[in-house]
């Protein structure tokens, strides 16, 4: 049994010595910087005001040009200058409905050459449209979006914008220095090779079995370690490495040390594209994952108690760029985008006035999902081991429901955003072999700075000790192979 976990070991670590190598020393870049992402400010720059819409008009169109049914969303913001439209989804369709003209599917390449034009004000340099994924918009989700015209500004920065002829707005955005850390870090640490990563599934299941393998070898590396160590103790009494000397010793150490690190690392990375199976952990209404999303809205746009128009005047001293219409359940809400921040307001009455969720209303909303099942309500003041971040920048209090159904279901609603986080027994396993392992955000660690970075970069030192040195020792096992 021995030999059979050494050649194990020494196979699978030699295979996968530089990729471990590379995933840690990658891990430090990704502490402080992931993928390039769309950022809400830009967005902001790039939209028109609303304040120049008139308001009977507003609502003559509302109810002349979208249609009066329950969508899955509608949003009102300025197509150009002088034009305003809505933005209408309903069973994956979008349509728009602009204040001038006929409905259609996109917007007009003028429309998105101005969003771009007012996102920076820096020279564009030149424009590419894609049908395409590309380097920086590798999911599949971008394909909805196509086509995307890709602009590139002649700034310092280097800036490169994608708006979508869909959505009409940003969907990625990045700079020469984000580009440049994605490079040594996000890129390689998840292995977004260029063509494998528009191919999700296979990517996935590449990413999985590389670093379930690595997972095993970590173990097999920790059982040989630990058995050294108890023939030492036998023969000598003491706990000294077996290894006199050199990269041998540190590896046996460093390994036994650190080793449980490096193998939580592998095994939750391989968790973080693995559900936990369904015979292990089954979901008896997988369904409600996405029932407690849904935010499409419940009753007919023009029925809000709140008019659009009423919202716009109520809201005049402030610089409203975008309104979305939503609902929670039955209650109706606007998500409205200005030019510093983002605000949620009730629409269920005809004065605005800040979303503020009570009991009554989780308690509709519940038992909508869950008509026959117990429950209780609490208001969460705390942040718990589901309900928490890297950054503890989830807003609280929240409201925390707990059913007494077969999945344990566990819902946190925000009050005043109306988000809603969803677990069950399934998703909470998922959450402790991934986000815990592989982030430490564990309750008591998250939010003492000094303790999670002290945790964190001393596993993640020991852990690049163990894969350096099993990288110089898989290529001497080599060069000893060759010279046979």
């Amino acid at each position: 049994m021995k030999q059979v976990l050494i050649r194990v070991h020494q196979v699978l670590g030699t295979a996968l010595s530089i990729l471990f190598v590379m995933w840690f020393l990658t891990g430090f870049v990704m502490i402080y910087h992931n993928f390039p992402k769309m950022q809400e400010s830009v967005q902001r720059h790039a939209l028109y005001s609303l304040k120049a819409i008139p308001r009977d008009s507003l609502e003559v169109n509302l109810k002349t040009l979208v249609p009066q049914v329950k969508p899955d969303s509608l949003s009102l913001r300025m197509f150009s200058d002088s034009v305003y439209g809505f933005s209408y989804s309903l069973g994956g369709k979008t349509t728009l409905y602009p204040s001038e003209g006929k409905p259609r599917d996109r917007y007009t390449l003028k429309e998105v050459d101005l969003y771009a034009k007012r996102a920076f004000s820096a020279p564009i340099i030149y424009v590419d449209t894609l049908h395409y994924l590309d380097r920086w918009i590798p999911y599949e989700k971008h394909l909805e979006q196509m086509p995307i015209l890709r602009y590139h500004y002649g700034d310092k920065s280097r800036t490169e914008l994608y708006v979508s002829q869909v959505t009409g707005e940003g969907v990625q955005y990045s700079t020469e220095s984000s580009r440049f850390y994605a490079w040594i870090g996000a890129i390689p640490h998840w292995l977004y090779i260029l063509d494998l990563r528009f191919y999700r599934d296979t990517w996935a299941n590449i990413v999985i079995t590389v670093s379930g393998l690595g997972a095993f070898m970590c173990l097999s590396g920790l059982v040989l370690g630990g058995m050294a160590y108890i023939k030492r103790y036998r023969k000598r009494k003491d706990f000294r490495s077996m290894y006199p000397k050199g990269v041998f010793r540190w590896h046996h150490i460093a390994g036994f040390i650190f080793g449980i690190f490096v193998f939580s690392f592998s095994f939750s990375g391989m968790m973080s594209l693995q559900k936990i199976p369904q015979w292990l952990v089954s979901t008896h209404r997988p369904e409600l994952s996405t029932l407690s999303q849904d935010k499409s809205i419940q009753i007919a746009p023009c029925d809000y108690p709140l008019s659009i128009g009423q919202l716009l005047s109520q809201l005049s001293s402030k610089e409203v760029l975008k309104v979305s219409f939503r609902s929670y359940g039955e209650k109706p809400y606007y998500q409205v985008l200005t030019a510093d921040t983002t605000i949620f307001v009730d629409a269920s009455e005809a004065q605005a006035k800040p979303l503020k969720l009570d009991s009554i209303d989780v308690k509709r909303w519940v038992d909508a999902l869950h008509p026959q099942e117990k429950y209780t309500i609490i208001l969460l003041k705390e942040y718990d081991n589901y309900y928490i971040n890297k950054k503890q920048n989830l807003p609280l209090p929240v409201f925390h429901v707990q059913v007494e159904d077969k999945d344990k279901t566990s819902y946190y609603v925000d009050p005043k955003t109306a988000s809603v986080r969803y677990f069950n027994r399934n998703t909470r396993l998922r959450r402790w072999t991934y986000q815990a392992l592989h982030s430490f955000t564990f309750k008591g660690l998250v939010g003492h700075g000094i303790g999670w970075n002290i945790l964190m970069f001393t596993a993640m030192i020991g852990g690049t000790i163990v894969s350096c040195t099993g990288l110089v020792l898989a290529w001497r096992y080599l060069r000893k192979r060759k010279t046979r």
